[in-house]
């Protein structure tokens, strides 16, 4: 699978917000899918925009601008426990199979 990630110049950290919910939207329809290349491009891209962000001088931004920084952790945590749930999952169905299959194995 090939991605090409596009750079966007942002006047500011909403622009730079509404482009993280977006990808982090992606990122949980890829988490359904069980598209797990996709999840880590998309996550990659996320990471890039956090690192283009600007912690606020003023009380009031700096103080909204963390609940947000919070709120993207928290849905980090939980994304990463799906997937490994996920990845579990297979695992397990695949070693199954596995099993399953040996049993057509000629003696």
């Amino acid at each position: 699978m090939k991605t090409v990630i596009k750079t966007k110049q942002y006047p500011n950290n909403l622009a730079l917000i509404k482009e993280f919910e977006v990808l982090s939207h992606e990122i949980d329809d890829a988490i359904n899918r069980a598209d797990f290349a996709a999840i880590e491009v998309l996550d990659q891209s996320r990471r890039n925009l956090v690192s283009k962000m600007e912690v606020p001088q003023d009380a009031t931004t700096e103080e909204q601008w963390f609940k947000i920084a919070r709120r993207c952790v928290e849905q980090n945590d939980a994304a990463k426990e799906k997937v490994l749930g996920l990845m579990a999952e297979l695992r397990h169905n695949t070693g199954s199979k596995l099993r399953q299959l040996g049993g057509y194995r000629p003696s």
